[in-house]
């Protein structure tokens, strides 16, 4: 799977591999309670994804460089060409930057994500 990120800059970066992605959405439907008792929902779409990914590099500039642009503000694209349904455009904060502690030289960085309108 090639992973791509777009940045507000224009910049992308492509992880040696994605290791983690998973999302959940919000349910946003309200549920009304009726004195007969009976139950009237009111559906509406659901929110937007939010989750969490890891980004795998083999060497530290490149993951330094990706946790940095991900902790600028901004809204970021993700692309992936195995994947084209997890494409999306997300606002995100790096909550973890970590070393391989058996080769100490790969690094993952962890993201947590909330997608946004294109």
């Amino acid at each position: 799977m090639t992973s791509t990120f777009t940045f507000p800059d224009a910049s992308t970066v492509t992880p040696d591999l994605q290791l983690v992605w998973s999302w959940s959405r919000d349910v946003l439907d309200i549920e009304h309670q009726l004195s007969d008792g009976t139950l009237e929902v009111t559906e509406r779409p659901a929110g937007p994804r939010r989750g969490t990914f890891q980004a795998f590099f083999a060497d530290e500039t490149a993951a330094a460089g990706f946790e940095a642009k991900m902790a600028a503000p901004g809204v970021k694209a993700f692309a992936d060409t195995d994947r084209p349904s997890y494409a999306m455009s997300f606002v995100g904060k790096p909550t973890a930057y970590e070393l391989d502690t058996e080769t100490r030289s790969r690094f993952t960085v962890t993201v947590t994500f909330v997608e946004v309108p294109s």
